[in-house]
């Protein structure tokens, strides 16, 4: 692993991440996020930039794994950010991510080069509101997102059922 340091870090000031992604951080290496899109129990959605969590070793993960994983993946956009984000929607999951997930058919695949937008754009097509959703509201409050975005193809809405931490809500009684 390399460490590195992230003065501008809210929480996550120092990381340690596989060697083979220093080439990324140097810019010598392409990065392609390719998520799926669902719901997710902390996050709200598990998108582009969220992706990111997969580049810590495992057993740093825990860290900083609670209610400030927001500040975490949007501390990880200073370390890098995809090249590009390829957000596979042919067939979403919505739930309790990471519990297991229901299947929802979207048939659609989001591209970009900017994971912030990406992840924007598609949370608006899950239905839900990205400016209500905290790990958006942390990227965009840090500069990362991109005002002046231009969108091409389709972005109409599948709703998916938003994950719920609670064992009190209507779908879980019914089903148990």
């Amino acid at each position: 692993v390399v460490r590195y340091m992230l003065p501008k870090a809210e929480v996550m000031k120092e990381i340690f991440i596989p060697d083979t992604l220093d080439e990324v951080v140097c810019g010598n290496a392409f990065y392609i996020s390719v998520p799926k899109m669902k719901t997710n129990l902390y996050t709200g959605v598990t998108l582009g930039f969220k992706n990111a969590m997969g580049t810590i070793p495992y057993f740093l993960r825990e860290r900083n794994h609670s209610y400030l994983i927001n500040k975490k993946l949007a501390d990880l956009l200073y370390l890098f950010r995809p090249d590009l984000t390829v957000i596979d929607g042919i067939i979403g999951g919505e739930g309790n991510t990471p519990a297991p997930v229901d299947p929802v058919r979207v048939g659609k695949i989001i591209v970009s080069n900017n994971s912030v937008e990406a992840d924007r754009i598609t949370t608006k097509m899950m239905g839900f509101n990205p400016d209500e959703n905290e790990l958006m509201m942390e990227a965009k409050k840090r500069g990362f997102g991109d005002d002046n975005v231009e969108i091409i193809g389709d972005t109409s809405v599948t709703r998916f059922r938003p994950a719920i931490a609670s064992f009190m809500d209507e779908k879980t009684a019914r089903e148990f």
